[in-house]
C-alpha cells in the first residue's frame, strides 16, 4: 500500500459543512472581473434592459473589444458585421451575450488560478470540453449551443476553488492520483475521491461559484450532475440534456490529455450511440476538424492552452491501446472481474470508514444526518414512510464512573455491536454522541417500525456484561418516530428532534421501556394500512406462510414501470407521465391521481410491490426450502393476479 494511499484511508474527513464555509469567506476564488459580474447580474433580471445593459458594457473598453471581435468572428457567423454594442446586444440578445461575456472573462480568471499545480491541463481540458459540447449542440440543434458553450468552459472551475480553499487536502488528492494511476483521473472517479475526504466533490462546488455568478439554474444544475448525468433523469428535460451533453464532452475532451485511456475510448462509444446515435465512424468525423477549432477558440479568448492534437490520430492511438486490453480481457476475463470486485469492496470500505465512528464502528452522527435528509426526500419522492429510532442507555453515567471508562468503551462497543445484529439490512445504525445511538430505517410501515423497535428494545434489555465479579446489566430507553415524508410538513431535521423528544419521555415515565410517536394523518395512515393489506408478505401470512429474515436489499422497481407491467398503464399514458415529470417536476403519484390513470387502490398496490418485492422475497423462499421453483413461480402468479382483480 502506497503512502498516499494510507493517508487517504485515514478517518479525517472534513465536514462538507467547513469546506463550504471556506469557500463563503474566501476572497481569492477564482472570480469574474467586475463589470463582468454586473454584467451577470443585470442579465440574470427580468426587467433588463438592452440599453442599459450596453451603457454598462461600456465602461469597459478592453471588454467591449473583445465582444467586437468575437461576434464577428467565424465562430457565430453573422451575415454583416457588428460594429457597435448595442447592435451586438440587440443582434445576440441577453442569454447569448451573457455566456459570451463570461467566456470572454476567462483569461483573467486564468491568470488568477496560473501558479495551481493543475493550471495548464485543467485549461486545455475546458477549452475543448466547451468546443465540443458548442459543436455538439449545433449538430444536435439544441435551442442555446452558447449555454452550452459556456457551461462546458466552467463545468469543472470547482477544482480550482477547492484546490484554493483546501490546499492541504487536495494535494493528497493529486498525490493519490499520480501515485496510483500515473494519468488525468476521469471527472466521477475524483468526485467520488473528493466526496470520499471533502464530503463535497468540485462538480457541486462548480455549481455553488455559478450560483453566486447569476448564471441560472439550468446550467448549474446541469454542472452538478455532468459526472453523473444518470443522476439528472428526473430533473427538467434541459437539465438533464445537457448534463448528459456535458458528461460526454467531458470524456472526449479529456483524450487530449491522456489518449492511452483505453475504457475511457470504450465508454465514448458507447456513449456516442446509446445518446446520439453516433457510431465509431460518424463520431471520428464529427471529431476531425475539432482540435483546429478548439485552438482558434483559445486564441479568439486570450487563453493559453498550447497546442491540442488531432483527433483521428488520438482515437487512432487510443483504438490501438483498446484492442490490445480487450485481448488481454478474454484471456483472462476472470481474473479481471475479481480484481473489480476486490477494488468496488476496498472503495466501500474506504467511504464506510471515513464515516464511521472510531469506538464503536456505528456510523459517525454526520453520516447519520447526512443520510436523513437524502432518504427523507427519497421517500417523499417514492411515497414510502420513514422511521427512526433514537436510542439512550440508562444510568450510563453511573457505570462509567463506577467501572471505569475502559469498561463504558465496552459497553458501547458490544452495543453497537447488538443494534447492528438486530436491524435489517440497509437500516442504518449510527453513534449521535455519547451514549446515544440512532437507527434510521427506509421503506418501512408502522407494523415493521414497531416490531425493529420492540426487537431493539429486547436486545439491549437482556444486556449484560461480566465486571468486578458480578453481571452488569445495561437497559436503555427509546423513542421511535414514524411519519410519511410526503405529507408531513416539517423538516428531516425536525423529525430527529421529535425522536429524542420521544427518548426523553420514555426515560421520564420510568427508563427501559419505548414511547412510540406517529406522525401519520389519518388519510395517511389508511393509505397505508391499504399498502399493508396489499404487501406479498402479508398475502403470504394470511396462506399461513411466514417470511424468513431476509438481509439482502433490492432495488425498487419505479412505479411507472410497476404499473406498466401490471397492465395499469398503457406505454403512451407512461411516457405523458415521464415527459411531465422531467418539464414540472411533480411527483409520479400527483400527475397520475391529477390525470385520472390511476387510484389510491392502485397507488397502494405500486408502493406494496416497492417494499416487497415479489420476486426477491420469493427467491427467498426457494433458498431457505420453504417452496419449490415451481411452487413459487405459482404463488407469484396468484399474487399478482389477486392484487389486479383488487384494483
Amino acid at each position: 500500500m502506497s503512502l498516499c494511499t494510507a493517508q487517504l484511508r485515514e478517518n479525517d474527513c472534513v465536514p462538507r459543512e467547513s469546506v463550504f464555509a471556506r469557500l463563503a469567506d474566501d476572497l481569492h476564488l477564482p472570480s469574474p472581473p467586475g463589470v463582468v459580474l454586473q454584467v451577470l447580474e443585470m442579465t440574470s433580471r427580468l426587467d433588463c434592459a438592452p440599453a442599459e445593459l450596453a451603457m454598462l458594457i461600456h465602461r469597459d473598453a478592453a471588454l467591449c473589444g473583445k465582444i467586437l471581435r468575437t461576434v464577428n468572428s467565424a465562430l457565430y457567423g453573422l451575415p454583416r458585421s457588428i460594429t457597435s454594442i448595442r447592435q451586438a446586444v440587440a443582434l445576440l440578445g441577453l442569454k447569448p451575450l451573457r455566456s459570451l461575456v463570461l467566456g470572454l472573462s476567462l483569461p483573467a480568471l486564468q491568470r488568477q488560478t496560473a501558479r495551481l499545480p493543475i493550471a495548464r491541463t485543467f485549461w486545455k481540458e475546458s477549452v475543448a470540453g466547451a468546443m465540443i459540447a458548442h459543436e455538439l449542440a449545433l449538430r444536435l440543434g439544441r435551442p442555446s449551443p452558447e449555454d452550452d458553450l459556456v457551461a462546458g468552459l466552467l463545468r469543472d472551475i470547482g477544482m480550482l476553488a477547492l484546490i484554493q480553499a483546501c490546499p492541504t487536502e487536495y494535494a493528497r488528492l493529486l498525490e493519490y492520483a499520480s501515485s496510483s494511476r500515473g494519468t488525468w483521473e476521469r471527472g466521477r472517479d475524483r468526485c467520488q475521491r473528493e466526496q470520499q475526504l471533502l464530503g463535497v466533490d468540485h462538480a457541486e462546488v462548480s455549481a455553488f461559484l455559478l450560483r453566486r455568478w447569476w448564471l441560472p439554474e439550468e446550467i448549474t444544475e446541469a454542472i452538478r450532475h455532468h459526472h453523473a448525468p444518470e443522476r439528472a433523469d428526473d430533473l427538467p428535460h434541459v437539465v438533464a440534456q445537457r448534463a448528459c451533453l456535458l458528461a460526454f464532452a467531458s470524456d472526449i475532451a479529456q483524450l487530449q490529455l491522456d489518449a492511452g485511456q483505453a475504457e475511457l475510448l470504450r465508454d465514448i462509444f458507447a456513449f456516442g450511440r446509446r445518446h446520439y446515435d453516433l457510431d465509431e465512424s460518424a463520431l471520428a468525423a464529427f471529431l476531425e476538424p475539432l482540435a483546429k477549432k478548439i485552438e482558434d477558440f483559445a486564441t479568439l479568448v486570450d487563453l493559453d492552452i498550447g497546442t491540442c492534437e488531432h483527433y483521428p490520430h488520438i482515437l487512432a492511438r487510443a483504438a490501438e491501446t483498446l484492442a490490445q486490453l480487450t485481448l488481454e480481457n478474454s484471456v483472462d476475463q476472470a481474473r479481471l472481474r475479481e480484481q473489480m470486485q476486490q477494488a468496488e469492496q476496498e472503495a466501500y470500505r474506504l467511504r464506510s470508514e471515513l464515516q464511521r465512528d472510531a469506538l464503536t464502528g456505528a456510523f459517525s452522527r454526520g453520516c447519520l444526518e447526512e443520510q436523513l435528509r437524502m432518504q427523507f426526500r427519497r421517500a417523499c419522492r417514492r411515497g414510502t414512510a420513514l422511521g427512526l429510532v433514537f436510542i439512550d442507555l440508562d444510568n450510563f453515567k453511573g457505570i462509567n464512573d463506577h467501572f471505569g471508562h475502559l469498561f463504558g468503551d465496552r459497553v458501547l462497543k458490544d452495543t453497537s455491536n447488538s443494534l447492528f445484529a438486530a436491524v435489517r439490512h440497509g437500516d442504518l445504525v449510527a453513534r449521535y454522541g455519547g451514549d446515544e445511538f440512532c437507527v434510521l430505517v427506509e421503506n418501512t410501515s408502522p407494523r415493521e417500525l414497531h416490531i425493529i423497535a420492540d426487537r431493539l428494545w429486547r436486545v439491549l434489555k437482556d444486556y449484560a456484561l461480566a465486571a468486578e465479579g458480578r453481571r452488569v446489566a445495561v437497559s436503555a430507553s427509546l423513542g421511535a418516530v414514524l411519519c410519511l415524508p410526503r405529507t408531513y410538513p416539517q423538516s428531516a431535521t425536525d423529525l430527529l428532534h421529535i425522536a429524542d423528544q420521544a427518548m426523553y419521555a420514555a426515560k421520564s415515565s420510568g427508563k427501559n421501556q419505548i414511547s412510540f410517536v406517529s406522525l401519520l394523518s389519518e388519510a395517511d395512515q389508511h393509505f397505508l394500512t391499504i399498502v399493508e393489506q396489499r404487501r406479498f408478505g402479508t398475502w403470504l401470512r394470511g396462506l399461513g406462510i411466514e417470511m424468513p429474515s431476509c438481509r439482502r436489499s433490492a432495488r425498487l422497481e419505479t412505479p411507472g414501470r410497476l404499473a406498466r407491467r401490471l397492465g395499469w398503464l398503457t406505454t403512451e399514458q407512461l411516457r405523458l407521465i415521464l415527459r411531465e415529470r422531467r418539464t414540472s417536476r411533480r411527483r409520479f403519484d400527483e400527475i397520475v391521481s391529477e390525470r385520472g390513470f390511476l387510484g389510491q387502490e392502485q397507488l397502494a398496490g405500486l408502493l406494496a410491490l416497492q417494499l416487497d418485492p415479489p420476486e426477491v422475497l420469493a427467491a427467498d423462499l426457494v433458498n431457505h426450502g420453504i417452496f419449490s421453483e415451481a411452487a413459487a413461480r405459482e404463488k407469484l402468479h396468484n399474487y399478482y393476479q389477486w392484487l389486479r382483480h383488487l384494483s
